[in-house]
């Protein structure tokens, strides 16, 4: 099965093989070097088309520029994947940080790697926030990429971390489905392109911001981790494929329980379009914490979408629900109507209750 996480993960091994052989032909001249000093510094990755459910990639992976940074050597590898027809389906560029190894004489800028690019200078369109779990490097690591400076706190300290880091693709996993959340309600096949620096190392189970700018198709993104302010990915994109839906009206607040109940939504009304549309209406969700209004999502029946922000147009019902009934609710805890009995939901609009959560469940 070919899926877009899986892509990660493969360049990420085939930007590995690029290395071992400047390594072993000895690329960057006078310079004896081992895979322990490479660091991933930026990434691009693009979608050619459709990808397809099953099938056998060949790639083909190439060194193609290593600049002397004086301090370090940057490799840049570009690497292509074809389907069986011979189509390329997949373009990937791995740009790696070689720590030691400049000093060599060689061209100190290049034009082969794909460019980051600079944020826009205003304040982010959307702000959202996403925590890592304290073990998230080791699951990362069941991906296919075993390198101990993930898991092992010797080779952490060898490498001067004071703990083993999360994967630079790991983060920039976290950050890209952000982004699609917030502008294509977690539809994958709207992703085309992306490109990003890794600028600083992330410790499992920090807290990341993403920063989000859109330029028409195009979301400039910027990832902090929260309880440092530092800036970990930079000069990021994301080009979407197709027109998007409508951003949040608002900066996010940090996640909430109920969010997971709407990407399961999101997910079965992509499943069966048909069966969100037999329902029909609009229903905007006003969810709350601690009494205060803290995100929105409108659930579009009729056109079987759902979002986070709220509707184009104007919704049949508005329900306001705090974050932990919504799940009471979601979970059928309680009944809907009893939540209106207590004071617990309010709600306006012609459905009344709007439509049940286990319609989808």
């Amino acid at each position: 099965m070919i899926t877009r996480s899986c892509l990660r993960f493969m360049s990420y091994l085939l930007c590995r093989a690029c290395l071992t052989q400047v390594w072993s032909k000895n690329a960057i001249p006078g310079k004896t070097i081992g895979l322990d000093q490479f660091l991933h510094g930026e990434q691009y990755i693009e979608v050619n088309g459709e990808l397809p459910q099953e099938g056998n990639l060949t790639s083909t992976c190439k060194v193609v520029e290593v600049l002397d940074k004086g301090s370090g050597a940057v490799v840049v590898c570009n690497i292509d994947s074809f389907n069986e027809n011979g189509e390329l389906v997949v373009r990937n560029q791995c740009t790696t940080f070689v720590v030691g190894a400049g000093g060599f004489g060689g061209p100190r800028s290049g034009d082969q790697a794909v460019p980051c690019l600079p944020k826009p200078n205003r304040k982010p369109d959307i702000s959202v926030t996403s925590k890592t779990n304290i073990d998230q490097a080791a699951l990362y690591r069941l991906s296919g990429d075993p390198n101990p400076l993930h898991i092992d706190p010797n080779m952490a300290a060898i490498s001067g971390f004071e703990k083993p880091i999360l994967h630079g693709l790991c983060t920039l996993g976290f950050s890209v489905r952000v982004v699609l959340g917030a502008f294509a309600s977690y539809d994958a096949s709207a992703f085309k392109a992306c490109k990003a620096r890794f600028v600083k190392p992330v410790i499992p189970g920090q807290t990341l911001r993403v920063d989000m700018w859109r330029e028409n198709n195009r979301i400039f993104f910027e990832t902090t981790v929260v309880e440092s302010n530092n800036v970990v990915i930079g000069g990021a994109y994301v080009d979407l494929a197709r027109t998007m839906q409508p951003i949040a009206n608002k900066l996010s607040s940090p996640e909430l329980k109920s969010d997971a109940i709407f990407e399961f939504i999101i997910e079965q009304i992509k499943a069966d379009p048909n069966r969100a549309k037999s329902i029909g209406g609009i229903f905007l969700y006003n969810i709350t914490k601690d009494k205060k209004q803290v995100k929105q999502w409108t659930m579009d029946l009729q056109n079987a979408t759902v979002y986070e922000g709220t509707p184009e147009t104007k919704a049949n019902t508005t329900l306001t629900i705090s974050d932990e009934d919504f799940m009471q609710l979601a979970r059928r805890q309680i009944e809907s109507s009893d939540g209106f009995y207590e004071g617990k939901t309010k709600s306006h609009g012609q459905h009344h209750a709007g439509p049940e959560i286990g319609t989808f469940t």
